[in-house]
């Protein structure tokens, strides 16, 4: 169900009619949710079954949204189920710029 969220977001995307929101910082048991909602008020926590790691910065894209971290990006089609792969050195901001994905922090990382 739907909530309102108490939870400072870091950053925020919106595409394919929703936002996306992520929060760098763990919760208690290791969490670090990211957040869809339909209108900007009422959220809801992705639907993983196990932890997300840390990300920093979200973005939208015609492939749905990427989201970067200090060690990995997600992709996600639909802002609630989201694929982890290991990504160094590039984690600290991401744009679409309409022809790739660009992702920022020690270095510049970009789709092809």
């Amino acid at each position: 169900a739907d909530a309102i969220w108490a939870v400072a977001m870091s950053d925020i995307a919106y595409g394919n009619g929703r936002f996306v929101g992520v929060n760098p910082v763990p919760d208690f048991y290791g969490d670090a949710p990211v957040l869809l909602s339909t209108d900007g008020v009422s959220w809801r926590a992705d639907a993983m079954q196990g932890n997300l790691p840390v990300v920093n910065a979200v973005t939208s894209g015609p492939a749905g949204y990427l989201a970067v971290g200090p060690e990995y990006r997600m992709t996600s089609v639909d802002g609630l189920t989201w694929a982890t792969t290991p990504m160094a050195n590039c984690g600290n901001g991401v744009v679409w710029d309409g022809a790739r994905y660009v992702a920022v922090g020690q270095a510049v990382c970009k789709s092809p």
